[in-house]
């Protein structure tokens, strides 16, 4: 059974997922199950994952920045959304930790936007926010949230808790990608 590279394939599922190119992947045709491929290897991760923390409170900016850096992430602070859509469009960081509430341009604005540009659309975003009702959840999957988060979080866990969405997203992604 050949095995065969898809580099175009993986470097799509490794940017939505904020994994670090390359990642390493194997794939082989799939068998009795139409078109597509079957996943063989595991996702694994290399290098450093940047995180993009777009928060107007400080001290919650602060806690989760020291809280992050101690879990290995690459952390960037953005104080409210303009300067958050700013870094992202420039920087294009793995991941995007986004509050709902903010001062100018809210979280929910700031999705949309990052989700209407090609630049910014494969960034996973993950909202943080006390907003945990569930039409507000809804919403922002509507939106484009890949994920949601909400306050009060064990700053503790919240690294562990962002590589096991960031690998869920993957996951996510090559079944979009293989199933068509």
């Amino acid at each position: 059974m050949p095995i065969i590279s898809l580099a175009k394939v993986c470097r799509f599922a490794c940017k939505g997922a904020g994994i670090v190119w390359p990642a390493r992947f194997l794939f082989t045709p799939a068998y009795n199950s139409g078109p597509g491929f079957i996943l063989l290897g595991k996702i694994q991760m290399s290098g450093r994952i940047s995180v993009l923390v777009v928060e107007d409170e400080e001290h919650i900016r602060k806690i989760l920045e020291y809280n992050l850096k101690l879990d290995g992430f690459s952390v960037s602070l953005a104080e409210d959304g303009r300067k958050g859509l700013e870094f992202a469009r420039g920087k294009k960081p793995d991941v995007i930790l986004l509050d709902w509430a903010m001062p100018e341009m809210n979280g929910l604005e700031v999705l949309s936007e990052l989700k209407h540009d090609e630049k910014t659309e494969d960034i996973p975003v993950f909202m943080l926010t006390a907003k945990g009702i569930m039409g507000d959840v809804e919403r922002a999957f509507e939106i484009g949230a890949d994920d949601y988060i909400t306050k009060p979080f064990d700053p503790a866990q919240l690294g562990k808790t962002i590589k096991r969405k960031l690998k869920e997203h993957a996951k996510r992604n090559i079944q979009k990608i293989t199933t068509g």
